[in-house]
């Protein structure tokens, strides 16, 4: 699911939010419940139901998003909330990568599907209608994101648990809070506007072993893994 929104309004936006339910496993849809159960810091349980405004991220950032987080022919990559499966296209076509897009929203769904069609990407790309955070993510070498900041820390131990020594985390706009990204860059679409990606890696070993990324692309931060 994809956002950009000025500063004023991503916080209108978030506000004007809908609760919305998380389901379906990789290789086993199912329909999703009506409510997804977590637990407050109190130990009450609460339940909810999150929607993120759809935005598509500009071409020019989803080039940039794949080629910061190195990604290499075969690699799978996982987008979360895939639009209109513009990442799954670039993967595939520019990258020579395997991708799968996660869309709840139906229309969306059927839209990369047509397009995974039209395009030819079948051998390489899949889409699944499941909520992602109920699709298994433990094969991605890649996952992408365009979501707000609080729903990257509502998934943010999904990732910590399920990702493969390795994988990468590329972020358009909206951090995770308590990880420290390989690199952070700002990328300017066509139109000059500006877009922040931060791309984090799964440390490899409890020593931190060097990042397979390159070094070149940014200054701005240094690798400490999650």
């Amino acid at each position: 699911m994809e956002l950009f929104l000025p500063h004023g309004e991503k916080l209108s936006a978030f506000l004007s939010c809908l609760l919305y339910s998380h389901s379906a496993r990789l290789g086993n849809i199912q329909k999703p419940p009506s409510r997804l159960v977590s637990s407050s810091p109190g130990g009450l349980s609460m339940r909810v139901r999150l929607q993120v405004p759809y935005v598509p991220t500009p071409e020019p950032v989803v080039r940039r998003m794949l080629t910061l987080a190195n990604v290499k022919p075969g690699e799978l990559i996982y987008d979360l909330g895939a639009g209109d499966g513009r990442i799954l296209s670039a993967a595939v076509k520019d990258f020579d990568a395997k991708a799968i897009g996660v869309e709840l929203h139906e229309s969306r769904y059927e839209a990369i599907a047509k397009r995974i069609e039209r395009e030819r990407l079948g051998n390489s790309a899949d889409v699944i209608q499941a909520d992602f955070f109920n699709v298994n993510l433990s094969r991605a070498d890649v996952v992408t994101l365009y979501l707000l900041t609080t729903v990257n820390s509502m998934i943010k131990p999904k990732l910590e648990r399920e990702l493969k020594a390795g994988a990468r985390v590329v972020s358009h706009d909206f951090p995770v809070h308590g990880w420290v990204p390989v690199y952070v860059e700002k990328v300017r679409d066509s139109k000059f506007n500006s877009h922040m990606v931060y791309v984090y890696q799964v440390p490899r070993s409890v020593k931190h072993e060097s990042s397979s990324l390159p070094r070149a692309v940014s200054s701005m931060t240094r690798w400490r893994g999650f």
